[in-house]
């Protein structure tokens, strides 16, 4: 079911869609943890662990963000030292939280964390791993769909994805160059807020009324 969910989100990013997101309250940490406990019975040896500094409560889509926050973690367990811990640690400061996820393992290469993010994209070390290497495309997209950003960093065996979110997703369309256009759509799903910030009926109601 993730596998199809990544090829349906990566159709919709590559016909200039974007990636469609619900907001409503979202309590980042009580997510994290819920998500990592998840994970701890699908991956019953790996330790994780996780830090909360501050407030870190938005408007995000919950379901885009648990996903943005498993496609992260198990991605550092698959190319993390077997063994060591998986790091979440969440920051809020003002009107942004930053997540950011850790392992140790093999220095990324700068020449692949250059074209990390790009779909289709898959390290040296990928090659006994299973999957089209979209997971951390979807992570990028699902982070500019909220206004937010992520970037990569490996150096010392430490490897570290940290994105960016404005804790209002609304009032951060149009953040982060070179963004695909998205629809974002409200809790009660009747409206989206397109690109340029007129709204419409959400297309259910679109189709309901025949528009």
């Amino acid at each position: 079911q993730a596998l199809l969910n990544d090829l349906t989100d990566f159709n919709r990013t590559n016909l200039g869609l974007g990636i469609p997101v619900a907001c409503g309250e979202v309590d980042l940490g009580l997510l994290c943890a819920e998500e990592l406990a998840r994970l701890r019975v699908v991956y019953p040896g790996q330790r994780f662990e996780l830090s909360v500094d501050g407030n870190c409560c938005g408007r995000w889509d919950g379901l885009r963000l648990q996903q943005l926050v498993c496609n992260l973690v198990v991605n550092a367990v698959k190319y993390g030292d077997a063994g060591r811990a998986v790091r979440v640690a969440l920051v809020g400061r003002g009107g942004e939280v930053e997540l950011a996820v850790r392992n140790d393992g093999p220095t990324i290469p700068e020449s692949t964390l250059a074209r990390i993010f790009e779909p289709l994209s898959r390290g040296e070390n990928s090659t006994t791993q299973p999957g089209l290497g979209l997971g951390l495309y979807i992570v990028r997209e699902i982070a500019r769909a909220h206004g937010g950003s992520i970037e990569a960093r490996s150096a010392d065996g430490t490897t570290v994805f940290a994105a960016r979110l404005a804790r209002e997703a609304l009032q951060a369309r149009g953040a982060g160059s070179g963004a695909m256009p998205w629809a974002t759509i409200d809790a009660a799903g009747d409206r989206e807020f397109l690109p340029d910030g007129r709204q419409q009926p959400a297309a259910r109601e679109r189709e309901s009324s025949g528009g």
